[in-house]
């Protein structure tokens, strides 16, 4: 017999009398139907690792690149898009003086900038035009020179395509480090401490602003070139001459790119005071000579660049013209 009784404006049926083996046929039945309706959870989501992202993780020649990339927060440059990596390999960071542990102690920011200018938006095999600037995610362009031997350079440091397969991506092993370009000249020049006669003679002088638009490369003295050259204080160089300083200057400013794979193809560079400058090398190191000088001026490192248009290297000996 079936009782009804009303609780809250609802019916419900109170079972009396049914034995006991239906009522507990009639529980499986419901559990049963419970369970059948019930939406089976949702499959985890399947990780697709791009090609480019497995060959940085597997290769054995970029472990230290990879770490950079961790110590960045940059594992979003390592998409599908097609990109060319300019990376460097262990030996030329450890060369630089980067290790494992260097790099892990790194600000994000510096690992940051450092891995940006390692990644041209776009897939690049080959570059018929000397110094072919191509934007990076830095937002500053790389420069790729390839030869007639078809070797390639990036910044004047040598590279090497990888024959790995990375997708629609293209991948050059850099031989040596590219260094992450400086802001501005200004910027370049105020983080070597070996750097500040210069960096005075350019302020006193107004050169700065020449060298705000077009394509030049600096051969910079360091400070022991100033002293050589009788401008051994800050002061010297407040006091002199600054039209004849602002020549000799202008000597030291190459008109055009010139990184270091470059220079063996010339032998005078044309410069913003308009005379020229002769170019050597010795053991493959260039060195320059200016028409007064009884000694070249060597080059003590180079390649460095200042924004997108200036070409640092440093030498030894200011350039007389």
């Amino acid at each position: 017999m079936i009782k009804r009784s009303r609780e809250w404006g609802m019916k419900r049926t109170v079972f009396s009398g049914i034995p006991g083996i239906a009522a507990g046929f009639l529980f499986v039945f419901s559990v049963g139907l419970l369970l059948s309706c019930t939406k089976p959870a949702p499959a985890a989501p399947k990780v697709v690792i791009a090609p480019l992202q497995l060959l940085i993780n597997t290769d054995t020649t970029l472990n230290f690149f990879h770490d950079m990339i961790l110590q960045g927060n940059d594992a979003a440059l390592v998409g599908t898009a097609p990109v060319t990596l300019v990376a460097p390999v262990d030996p030329a960071l450890l060369a630089a003086g980067y290790t494992l542990a260097i790099i892990d102690s790194l600000p994000a920011y510096i690992a940051d900038g450092f891995v940006r200018y390692a990644f041209i938006s776009s897939a690049i095999t080959s570059s018929p035009v000397v110094n072919s600037p191509y934007n990076t995610a830095l937002g500053i362009p790389v420069y790729l020179t390839q030869d007639s031997l078809s070797n390639v350079y990036f910044n004047g440091v040598r590279a090497v395509r990888d024959t790995a397969a990375a997708g629609n991506s293209v991948v050059y092993k850099l031989q040596g480090l590219i260094p992450t370009p400086f802001d501005s000249l200004q910027a370049l020049l105020a983080a070597d401490s070996n750097y500040t006669l210069l960096a005075e003679a350019l302020l006193q002088t107004g050169l700065y602003d020449s060298l705000g638009t077009g394509s030049f490369t600096l051969l910079a003295p360091d400070n022991n070139a100033f002293v050589n050259a009788g401008y051994p204080t800050i002061t010297s160089i407040d006091s002199s001459n600054l039209p004849a300083l602002g020549n000799l200057l202008k000597y030291q400013v190459v008109t055009g790119l010139f990184f270091t794979n470059n220079l063996p193809a010339v032998t005078g560079l044309p410069t913003l005071e308009g005379e020229t400058i002769s170019v050597g090398a010795q053991n493959g190191i260039p060195f320059f000579t200016g028409k007064n000088n009884s000694s070249p001026a060597n080059l003590l490192s180079g390649n460095l660049l200042a924004g997108s248009n200036i070409v640092v290297h440093k030498t030894d000996q200011l350039l007389q013209p």
